[in-house]
């Protein structure tokens, strides 16, 4: 019995053994595949900014990033990367306590900037070899309540005043953004051969580098904006950016948000969200003013396509440009900002197929031009000729007079 129950135990102690062991090999492999697969920060950045295709959410990362680098020096006294390496090192109820000072030291910002960060350094553990369970973040970090703000509309009036206090280009790129859904960095990518000003309405193909989803789309441009953008490209050639004036889509969305923010506060518009701190007047909010004015007069479905919603993409397109354009036409003078009437519209139109006239003019007298310039080359060429032979035959006569003489 004594001997029996020995073996019991030996038994059990060793399956113990066996699975401390294994468990410790476990670990070993696990340590080695999260080396393998750390990231550097650079490289974890360039993935948060392939996988968005949003400069706002690459922003949003390395402030996320610097407000951790803060937090470690202010509570540990230590670079983040030491910190790090020790919470995967000594995995457990360490990283919760952790994350729960990180977000304890964001009390100064918004709940919805301390959900985004806190989910932005989430992910970039997990790239450190540093995972987390989501029922022990539940229980273990102290998450602020978001509350959802409704967002104010831009009125017309507000509008107004941002376009009278802006220089022509910013005003042809302001309403080319509040007549045509999009986004700020793809308005920024347009060259000049991407708009066929021979559509009516103007039609604008946005490349597919430059969309969030990855695919070329189309969507038209007001009357009222397209005036300013034939000013704006008349003397550019159609490889030209049409509103940027460098070829880094990052750099060129920075710094029309930098413009906007002096045109803010020279329009005394500075008030914010309570609950958020975002300013209410702010450059995406001509994207949403398109948005809530399409969605009343052609229904949501239409507007998330011309925002560049994929998953409304595909019913769109499957009406033709004429259809498109009949849709949009509809919508046209409910997007207009200093002309409230459809008859406004056609004033509009009226001036530019007046400009065209006028183009088709110049052209003709272009080619009139050229014609006689030809005639004229073709008559001096005869001339040049003939003196040739006159000089020949006088070449001829000396020979001969001297054989003469």
């Amino acid at each position: 019995m004594i001997f029996s129950n020995y073996n019991v135990v030996k038994n059990q102690l060793g399956l113990k053994l066996q699975l401390d062991t294994s468990h410790i090999k476990k670990m070993s492999l696990q340590s080695m595949n999260y080396l393998q697969n750390t990231l550097t920060r650079q490289e974890w950045l360039d993935r948060t900014y392939k996988k968005s295709r949003s400069t706002r959410a690459l922003r949003l990362a390395k402030a996320a990033l610097s407000s951790l680098d803060s937090f470690c020096f202010e509570k540990y006294g230590k670079d983040s990367a030491i910190i790090l390496a020790k919470l995967r090192d000594n995995p457990g109820d360490q990283i919760y306590i952790f994350l729960n000072n990180y977000v304890s030291s964001m009390d100064s910002k918004s709940p919805k900037t301390r959900h985004t960060y806190f989910g932005l350094i989430k992910s970039f553990l997990r790239t450190q070899g540093i995972k987390t369970d989501r029922d022990d973040v539940k229980e273990f970090v102290k998450l602020p309540t978001i509350i959802k703000v409704r967002r104010k509309p831009l009125t017309k009036e507000i509008i107004k005043k941002l376009l009278d206090n802006s220089k022509e280009q910013r005003k042809a790129l302001y309403l080319t953004l509040l007549s045509s859904g999009m986004r700020l960095g793809e308005a920024l990518s347009l060259r000049k051969r991407d708009f066929d000003f021979t559509k009516n309405p103007a039609l604008i193909t946005i490349p597919a580098s430059y969309t969030k989803t990855r695919e070329s789309r189309e969507t038209f441009v007001s009357s009222e904006a397209l005036a300013l953008v034939i000013e704006l490209v008349k003397n550019k050639a159609d490889s030209d950016l049409v509103f940027a004036r460098i070829n880094d889509n990052d750099k060129a969305v920075q710094n029309e948000e930098s413009i906007f923010q002096k045109l803010r506060r020279r329009c005394n518009f500075m008030e914010k969200y309570e609950e958020s701190g975002r300013f209410i007047v702010n450059i995406h909010a001509f994207r949403a003013y398109f948005h809530t004015m399409a969605s009343r007069i052609n229904g949501t479905e239409y507007a998330n396509a011309l925002d560049g919603h994929t998953s409304y993409l595909g019913q769109y397109y499957r009406l033709s440009l004429e259809e498109r354009s009949e849709m949009y036409k509809k919508l046209e003078p409910y997007l207009l900002i200093y002309g409230d009437t459809v008859e406004h519209t056609n004033t509009l139109k009226d001036q530019l197929q007046i400009r065209n006239e006028e183009v088709s003019k110049l052209t003709e007298l272009i080619i009139e031009m050229k014609v006689n310039l030809d005639k004229r080359e073709k008559e001096f060429e005869n001339i040049r000729s003939e003196l040739e032979k006159l000089k020949q035959w006088r070449q001829i006569s000396e020979k001969y007079e001297l054989i003469k003489s």
